[in-house]
């Protein structure tokens, strides 16, 4: 997320930088660091507290979430905690080479095809033909660039697996929303 604030390039940040430069008072900051776990700067023996990137980066989104979004603070905490976790799962080092770009590309492309495979499976299975006792239905971009048909033998969802569809799916595309960004800010494209 770019929020037009340029920081300057360091390891630490002191509590009146990081106001200073997220456009928190630190009155707020200081009571955000009660109510939000996410916000864990460093503290010396002196009891400085230094805080990293990542730490500006979810005061940052909190202000968002707060501020221009109008979420109330448990629901800010929800949202944080649910793009941490996602964001969790894709730790990506700073030093990749061209190749492991090329391969997240590839990777990127490869998880959208699928997103799309399951969409349209989901959309297309409310009402497949039958065919010899078995579901037929085409699964949409991939089969068309293949030519062939998937068989998809018929069982009933209960609503846990319906759930959990669902649940996948929101995943899946944040973490498609989350790579595009990557993509962006690497240049990756």
């Amino acid at each position: 997320m770019d929020f037009g604030i340029q920081t300057p390039e360091k390891t630490g940040y002191k509590f009146n930088e990081v106001a200073s430069l997220t456009g928190v008072k630190p009155y707020v900051l200081r009571f955000w660091e009660t109510e939000f776990h996410q916000i864990s700067p460093l503290q010396n023996e002196d009891g400085v507290k230094s805080y990293d990137k990542s730490d500006l980066l979810v005061i940052k989104t909190i202000k968002k979430l707060l501020f221009e979004d109008k979420k109330s603070i448990p629901e800010a905490k929800q949202v944080l905690d649910e793009e941490l976790e996602a964001l969790s799962s894709l730790e990506l080092d700073e030093s990749d080479t061209v190749e492991n770009k090329q391969d997240l590309n590839a990777q990127s492309q490869d998880l959208r095809d699928a997103l799309e495979e399951v969409i349209d499976k989901g959309t297309k299975m409310a009402s497949p033909s039958r065919d010899e006792g078995e579901f037929v239905c085409k699964a949409g971009p991939l089969a068309s660039r293949f030519k062939k048909e998937v068989k998809v033998h018929q069982h009933s969802l209960a609503d846990q697996d319906v759930v959990s569809l669902v649940s996948a799916k929101k995943k899946l595309s944040k973490l498609l929303g989350q790579i595009q960004e990557l993509e962006q800010k690497h240049g990756w494209n």
